[in-house]
């Protein structure tokens, strides 16, 4: 296999930095925010004293920047997830460059636009692309490809579920299963605002009942939850290490 090594690849982040304390996970959310969910989701984050990180689609922005506020003022990390949801793998880059940055026009209006940014792609389309790599790096020069190493898949319990006693008594299990593993401090977790392409009653209750029960897991593990860190010295072939 042939490495670029041209410096066009921006670093994949898939865990907190290996400086950050061992009690820590990052818990995101992605598709938000939604009147169904956000501020329900910020009551359950304030009750256990947990930061999270938002990554938002600039169509439901738009919608309510108010809730963009409301997640701000209690301390959470908000970045761009694009404007309508979209591969952005397959179009061109300069509709890439125009979708993110819209979304983060808006959200630079709540808290200055961070450096290193952190990205999340929609459906992570492109997260090992060189092209939209080099793309994103014309946007964001020091952007960071946020990605996870550990999740729920609720978009699948929405699928498969339709009232919301079947999504309560699946949830626990779901969870403890998610969160049972060794390298759990330092995970990068994700979760989902009522998750696009699902046609499913449920979508809400799937988002609170599992942040609730991840909550209350991680706490009873004594796991406290933080907002997703860039590396700061990202390592060198990020896109093929898990750290």
């Amino acid at each position: 296999m042939k490495f670029d090594l041209s410096g066009r690849w921006l670093p994949i982040v898939r865990r907190l930095p290996v400086s950050s304390p061992v009690a820590d996970v990052a818990l995101t959310f992605d598709d938000g925010p939604t009147e169904e969910t956000t501020p329900a989701l910020l009551d359950l984050l304030a009750a256990h004293q947990a930061t999270a990180t938002f990554f938002l689609s600039g169509v439901r922005v738009a919608a309510r920047p108010d809730l963009v506020g409301a997640m701000v003022a209690a301390g959470h990390a908000v970045y761009a997830h694009g404007w309508e949801h979209i591969r952005l793998d397959r179009v061109a880059p300069d509709q890439l460059i125009a979708d993110m940055a819209r979304c983060e026009e808006i959200l630079s209006r709540f808290r200055p636009t961070p450096v290193p940014y952190l990205i999340r792609l929609p459906y992570a389309g492109g997260y090992r692309n060189p092209r939209v790599h080099a793309t994103l790096r014309r946007l964001w020069p020091q952007g960071q490809i946020a990605h996870w190493s550990g999740h729920f898949d609720d978009p699948g319990l929405a699928a498969g579920c339709a009232t919301a006693g079947q999504v309560e008594a699946a949830a626990p299990e779901r969870v403890r299963q998610a969160l049972d593993r060794p390298d759990l401090p330092g995970t990068v977790l994700l979760m989902h605002e009522l998750a696009y392409d699902i046609d499913s009653p449920v979508r809400a209750e799937v988002s609170l009942t599992l942040t609730r029960h991840i909550l209350a897991e991680l706490s009873q593990r004594g796991l406290r939850c933080v907002p997703m860190q860039p590396h700061a010295h990202p390592p060198a072939f990020s896109r093929w290490l898990l750290r």
